[in-house]
Order: C-alpha cells, then sequence, then structure tokens
C-alpha cells in the first residue's frame, strides 16, 4: 500500500513487527528516488532513535545490496539534498533533552516521504507542521502508524478521511495465532469458553501449549490470557490485541457508538411532534452559532452562522420560524442565554411581546452554568450542562435520529467530563477542550 497510495495509515496490534517493517521503509523511498527526503518522526526523540532508527540502522548494515551513505543514531545522508533524518519537533527540552525548535520546515524535494511512528500520541501542532511539506513534490507518501489506543487524537482522524487508505493488522495476522487456528473473534470466543470450563491447572496447561512458531511476534499465550482477563470488547484488548480503535475513551459524555447508531436511525416525524429549536450563541470571534432545529426525535437541521452580531442571529431564528413549512407546529425554542445569548433571548422575547412570533411558540432561556435544582440531579452534575450531556447520550442511544454528518463523530465523543471535589460529574470548559484537542468549540454537540 505504501508504494502504491500517498497517505497510508495504519492501525496495528503490538508485537506485529510494524516498527521492524517501517524501518525499512525509508531505505526502500531513498533506493527507488534520485534525491528525495525522509522524515520521521515520534512523540519523543527517544522513541525515535531507539525504535524506528534502531531498526533502520540494522536493516542498513544488513542489506544485501550496499546502501551508502553516512549513517548516525538519527541521520542517513547519501548527499545533501538525498538523505533521511528523524527527530521529534518539541518546542522546549524534555527531561531527555529532546531537540528544541525543531520543525518540519525547509524540508523540500521532488520525492519526499514522512513517517509518523507512535502515532497516536504526535502532537496535533506536528501533524499540522507535517501537512505543509505535501503541498509540492511529484512524489509524496505520508505514513502514519501506531497502537490505536486512544480516539481523541489525529491518527484517529485518518481513518474516517477518504484521503487516507487504511490498514489494519491485528493479531490475527500474527503467525503464532494463524498456527493455532485462532483466525478471527468468533474462534477467540470459542476458545474462551472452552478455557472457562477449566480448572486452573488445565487451562493453564491448554494456554501453555499453544504453538509458537515465531517467538518474538504477538503470541497465542498473550492474546487469550487477556481476553480471559479483560474480556474482547474492553478498551485494551480492543487496540493491544484487535488492532482497533477503543469504542470510547473512558471518561468521555457521549458514546461514539451511541453517536454512530443515532446516524443509521431512521425516525419517522409524527403529526403532533413537537418542533424543538436550539440555539448556541458564539462567545468568542472564532467560535460559531449553531441553530439546531428537531421535529420528535428527527435531526432536522442545523444552521452555522459566523461572527454576526445579536440582531443577525434573533432575525436567523424568525426566518426559521416563518419560512418553515412546521410553521404551524407547536414550537420549543432554547436559547444558551449566557453572555452574549442573553442578547438574543431579550430580543426574541421583545418580538413575541410585539406578536411577531407566533403564539404556538414557546421561549425558554438555558444558562449552562447554573446549578442543578431538582433533589433527583443536583448531587450528581455540577451544573446544568452536565446533565444535558448525560441526557443528549442517553437520547443519542435510544431515541434521536442524527443527520450524517461528520462534525458529530469528530466532536461530539471526544468532550470529556471530570469530578469537582463534591464528587459531581462537571464538564471540561470550552477553553479546556480546544486546548487539549486542537479542535474548535463544540458548537454544534452543545
Amino acid at each position: 500500500p505504501i508504494a502504491k497510495y500517498s497517505r497510508v495509515s495504519i492501525s496495528a496490534t503490538h508485537s506485529i513487527s510494524k516498527t521492524f517493517t517501517l524501518g525499512r521503509v525509508p531505505l526502500w523511498f531513498l533506493s527507488c528516488y534520485k534525491n528525495s527526503k525522509v522524515i520521521t518522526t515520534a512523540p519523543t526523540y527517544r522513541q525515535v532513535v531507539k525504535l524506528l532508527w534502531g531498526e533502520l540502522r540494522e536493516a542498513h548494515k544488513k542489506s544485501l545490496i550496499p546502501i551508502g551513505g553516512h549513517l548516525t543514531s538519527n541521520e542517513l545522508k547519501i548527499s545533501d539534498n538525498h538523505y533521511a533524518i528523524g527527530f521529534s519537533p518539541k518546542k522546549e527540552a524534555g527531561e531527555d533533552k529532546e531537540q528544541k525548535g525543531s520543525s518540519f520546515q525547509g524540508f523540500h524535494a521532488n520525492a519526499i516521504m514522512i513517517i509518523f511512528d507512535e502515532a497516536t500520541g504526535i502532537d496535533i501542532d506536528v501533524w499540522k507542521m507535517a501537512e505543509g511539506l505535501l503541498t509540492s513534490g511529484a512524489i509524496v507518501k505520508f505514513v502514519a502508524i501506531g497502537n490505536p489506543t486512544i480516539r481523541n487524537c489525529e491518527f484517529f482522524k485518518c481513518f474516517h478521511s477518504p484521503e487516507w487508505h487504511k490498514v489494519y493488522l491485528s493479531c490475527f495476522d500474527s503467525p503464532n495465532l494463524i498456527a493455532n487456528n485462532f483466525t478471527d473473534t468468533d474462534s477467540l470466543i470459542q476458545e474462551i469458553e472452552i478455557l472457562r470450563g477449566m480448572n486452573d491447572e488445565q487451562r493453564l496447561d491448554r494456554i501453555e501449549n499453544y504453538k509458537k512458531p515465531v517467538p518474538y511476534l504477538l503470541s497465542a499465550q498473550w492474546v487469550l490470557s487477556k481476553a480471559l482477563a479483560w474480556g474482547i470488547e474492553h478498551p485494551l484488548f480492543r487496540s493491544k490485541a484487535l488492532g482497533k480503535f477503543p469504542l470510547d475513551d473512558e471518561d468521555v459524555l457521549v458514546k461514539s457508538q451511541n453517536v454512530e447508531n443515532a446516524m443509521k436511525r431512521d425516525v419517522e416525524i409524527g403529526g403532533s411532534d413537537f418542533r424543538f429549536i436550539g440555539v448556541d450563541v458564539a462567545r468568542y470571534g472564532e467560535d460559531k452559532t449553531v441553530i439546531t432545529e428537531i421535529i420528535g426525535y428527527k435531526h432536522v437541521r442545523s444552521e452555522v452562522i459566523v461572527k454576526r452580531d445579536t440582531n443577525y442571529v434573533s432575525g436567523a431564528v424568525i426566518r426559521l420560524l416563518n419560512d418553515s413549512l412546521e410553521k404551524h407546529r407547536d414550537t420549543i425554542i432554547v436559547v444558551d442565554a449566557t453572555g452574549i445569548g442573553s442578547g438574543v433571548f431579550d430580543q426574541l422575547s421583545e418580538k413575541q411581546d410585539e406578536n411577531k412570533i407566533s403564539n404556538n411558540v414557546y421561549l425558554y432561556e438555558m444558562h449552562y452554568a447554573a446549578a442543578c435544582k431538582d433533589e433527583e440531579h443536583k448531587d450528581t452534575y455540577a451544573n446544568v450542562k452536565a446533565l444535558m450531556y448525560f441526557k443528549l447520550d442517553e437520547d443519542l442511544k435510544e431515541n434521536l435520529d442524527l443527520q450524517d454528518e461528520s462534525i458529530f463523530l469528530e466532536e461530539t465523543p471526544t468532550l470529556k467530563y471530570k469530578f469537582t471535589s463534591a464528587g459531581k460529574i462537571k464538564v471540561e470548559s470550552k477553553e479546556d477542550y480546544k486546548k487539549r484537542t486542537g479542535m474548535d468549540s463544540p458548537d454544534h454537540s452543545d
């Protein structure tokens, strides 16, 4: 795939020889393309030198056809314009004295390859810098490989982008599992049932006697032991054995599986269903105002407004009310009235007092930061926002028909929560979310 496609993302279980193989890719590229350049990176400089470049140095030494060039711990220089280099582009030195101020700037060639090893842990800024190198060159290759441990990273996005060719390497690709006829999850489940029917001594004896023709690769012993301990749906087993991303991070508000299920759902609108219009008003220059319309449990539309004042936003809500074929349907409008949103709510209230908004419209203001007052929820959730997000997760799981828009999978399952000192659930702030993810404010979710 790397020879055929410009971008290849490889989600791999551990101990499947991914670094061994990838360490030979730069040598292939340099040998095939004159005056080519290969830039490799990993989350830390130590990982660069010991992992990928450790394999590269070994392959260079054992090559049947001498490759030549001057080889150091992290650079193979054939000429000034023909080389491979590995580094970790950190802005500040870490405890292991990583290179300071390194970046991808200045690397340009007719044939260029970028390799991200352990791609799950590579910072979003590094991905952005790497993209800057892909704008020129007749031959451009971008390879990202890693163990799929978390969803909230740039590596995960590769597997939902049509630009990337996807490769999945699971435990079933290991010759040690193939030798024992473990070729899919069904065969694992059957073996687990057999093992659970045994006493401890019988179970250990059976596991120890699995065939292991290639000792240095992932073994059936390890896979079955972890399957018994964790279960095959456990996030660790999914990533480390099956080579799949976990269904969700443990501390996310909304489960990604619930979002995906809601996108597949097809709900019919009933004649007596209420219409709901939610208005999340932008607070800062880069954030977006999003107006969302739901009828019954069917998400009908979302309208995005960028850098407009409150008059424009309230006008957009009124246009939606009056222009829609559903204008005679009983409608509930909820406005996030914290901060600037209070102006939108006040303007809509004035229009309703002037009878410019139909009397079948019910207007409510929402304050996300307000404490939950009802007895059922006040001791569990720190504020209304936390309660509403957990309710959203329930609706996505059971009822809601969500439009199939990529923004919801990109944004909604990445929001996290934490516990206050009083043991109440609290949603991370927009500022913390943007800093952690490098993404825009989660306005569609709000």
